[in-house]
């Protein structure tokens, strides 16, 4: 039996608070999977949200914070603790970058 491609989706943190963060991914305009939670940082938010993503979906996600599209990354990956880490700084990092800018 033939096997599906692995789809791309949009994991989308926003920070609500200084020390609160909520992060949902979407397929299209279709909700697929919301932490439901606050996350105390940017990198608990995405290693969270995509450790919980559904398996029949489970693929690669465009990660999005503040506007920035900080890459895409294999569902499975950002579920690593140390690889979320490396992409919330990364996206800290650009975002800071931006508004020291305007």
């Amino acid at each position: 039996m033939a096997q599906n491609p692995p789809v791309l989706m949009l994991l989308s943190v926003d920070k609500v608070r200084e020390d609160a963060f909520v992060a949902h991914v979407r397929y299209g305009s279709l909700p697929v999977h919301t932490s439901g939670s606050f996350h105390g940082s940017l990198a608990e938010a995405i290693c969270s949200t995509a450790s919980g993503i559904p398996s029949p979906y489970a693929g690669f996600v465009e990660v999005r914070y503040a506007g920035v599209c900080g890459g895409t990354y294999s569902v499975q990956q950002l579920g690593e603790p140390t690889a979320a880490s490396q992409v919330a700084d990364h996206l800290i990092e650009v975002v800071s970058a931006l508004r020291t800018r305007q």
